[in-house]
C-alpha cells in the first residue's frame, strides 16, 4: 500500500481539469492534489490533520543532492570542453588560459584511468578512452544520485 500510515485513506480531490495546450488540440492533464484524511473527532490534533511538512533532515539531504547533481553536471560540461579543445591543435591566444585551466581540472581525474586503460593507437592517431570512461562514470553516478 505504499508509504501510507495505517488507518488512513488517501483522498484525491476532484478538481482535476483538462487544459488545452496553446495552438494544439490535444489536452494536457493537470495533476490532482492529494492529502491524507485523518480520523475525525479526536480533538485539535485531528482538526489540524497529520503532519505533512518536510523535516529538517530531508531538506538537508535534498540540498546536498542538488549540489551534488550540479557538480556532476558541471564536471560533464568540463569534460566536453576538454574533448572539444583537444581537437583544436593550437587554440587562439585569448582562449589559452581557459584551455589550460580545463586541462588542469581534467588531468588529475583522467590520469588514474589512463594508467589502467592506456590510449589506443590507431595508425598515427591516439584515442584516449579515459575521458570516455570518466564521462560514462559521471552519467552512472548521476542516474543513481539525481
Amino acid at each position: 500500500m505504499g508509504d501510507r500510515p495505517p488507518g488512513r485513506r488517501l483522498r484525491v480531490r476532484a478538481d482535476v481539469r483538462i487544459a488545452r495546450a496553446p495552438g494544439q488540440g490535444r489536452p494536457t492533464s493537470v495533476p490532482a492534489r492529494a492529502r491524507w484524511c485523518g480520523p475525525a473527532g479526536r480533538g485539535a490534533a485531528a482538526a489540524r490533520g497529520p503532519r505533512l511538512s518536510v523535516t529538517h533532515r530531508e531538506r538537508r539531504v535534498t540540498g546536498i543532492r542538488q549540489v551534488l547533481c550540479f557538480g556532476l553536471t558541471l564536471a560533464q560540461i568540463v569534460l566536453l570542453l576538454h574533448v572539444i579543445f583537444s581537437w583544436v591543435p593550437r587554440p587562439p591566444d585569448p582562449l589559452m588560459p581557459f584551455v589550460l585551466g580545463i586541462r588542469r581540472l581534467v588531468e588529475p581525474a583522467a590520469a588514474p584511468v589512463r594508467k589502467v586503460l592506456p590510449p589506443l593507437r590507431l595508425g598515427g592517431v591516439g584515442l584516449d578512452l579515459s575521458i570516455l570512461v570518466l564521462f560514462f562514470g559521471i552519467i552512472l553516478i548521476r542516474s543513481v544520485v539525481c
